[in-house]
């Protein structure tokens, strides 16, 4: 998931265990069966809602290109 911007790289040793604790919590192991691919977009939404913050290089939500700032 860090590979495909979903976090960023820090300098913490493990911290992808963390991550993917994270996500193991979160998506069953039977839907990785079935799509891969679906569960990894699910991954990459879950490392950018705010109940990621909490893990070393999250990012946040990132803001599509063109949309006007807030």
């Amino acid at each position: 998931m860090r590979q495909e911007g979903g976090f960023q790289k820090v300098k913490i040793p493990f911290v992808e265990f963390r991550w993917a604790n994270y996500f193991r919590k979160r998506i069953p192991s039977g839907e990785l069966k079935r799509s891969f691919a679906d569960a990894c977009v699910k991954a990459y939404d879950m490392a950018q809602d705010k109940r990621a913050a909490h893990l070393p290089g999250y990012i946040g939500a990132k803001v599509p290109a063109g949309a006007p700032e807030l």
